[in-house]
């Protein structure tokens, strides 16, 4: 009986201690899955901000690329204009002068002249030392001053027609003459000197460069056109 009894004890003793041990893997195991979804969990974060990282600089990366673009496109436009407006001088320069009878009368200031086929009004005079077209582009006379002249040109013919730089001249009232400066990269509030189509106007500044001391409002602005001529009074 004793032994029996002493057999029965080892017996769940062993198998005390094999659910022990089973029982130990098993924890075991389930700590080293838990370990396993965290790593994962973790590995799949850093993934995804790694993702997230790359995406905000291939948005980053865009944008600089479409401010550039659109700096170089308008720096290009800027260029261009300028450089058609250089070769429009050196046109002009060595255009010869229009040759044509000196003007009898003198119209008066805002009034009305025709030369046909154009049709001339002035209607603003003002003279500045500076002309400051943007933060980047600035005219200054050294030793002068700008005389501005706003004037209003309508074609009434019907053909297109050309005008140029000389086809003005500011005359002073010592009889000195001065022809429109042309300066490049302005807006269209100043006359660009280009083909005009019938029944159309373009009004803007001719830009004249005069000595300090030359007074504007005692000045004359002749216009000259296919041989013919009008003297404008530019003063108020």
């Amino acid at each position: 009986m004793e032994g029996d009894i002493l057999k029965k004890k080892k017996h769940r003793t062993k198998n005390k201690n094999k659910s022990t041990k089973r029982h130990g893997h098993s924890n075991k195991q389930h700590s080293y899955k838990e370990k396993n979804k965290h790593a994962i969990k973790k590995t799949a974060l850093n993934l995804n901000l790694f993702k997230n990282i790359w995406f905000w600089l291939f948005v980053a990366a865009v944008l600089i690329f479409n401010f550039s673009f659109f700096n170089l496109s308008n720096t290009n436009k800027l260029l261009t204009k300028e450089i058609n407006q250089l070769k429009k001088e050196q046109q002009l320069a060595t255009t010869p002068k229009e040759t044509s009878k000196a003007p009898k009368d003198t119209i008066a200031f805002s009034k009305k002249g025709a030369i046909k086929p154009l049709e001339i009004n002035i209607n603003d005079v003002k003279s500045e030392t500076e002309i400051k077209e943007s933060e980047f582009k600035t005219y200054k006379s050294e030793s002068g001053q700008y005389a501005m002249v706003n004037i209003t040109i309508k074609n009434t013919g019907n053909n297109t027609e050309s005008i140029n730089a000389n086809n003005f001249t500011l005359v002073s009232k010592d009889k000195k003459e001065y022809t429109p400066s042309i300066l490049a990269g302005l807006t269209n509030k100043y006359i660009t000197f280009e083909s005009m189509n019938p029944d159309l106007s373009v009004s803007g500044f001719l830009v004249f460069e005069i000595p300090k001391d030359t007074e504007i409002t005692s000045s004359t602005l002749h216009v000259s056109f296919k041989n013919n001529s009008l003297a404008f009074s530019l003063k108020k």
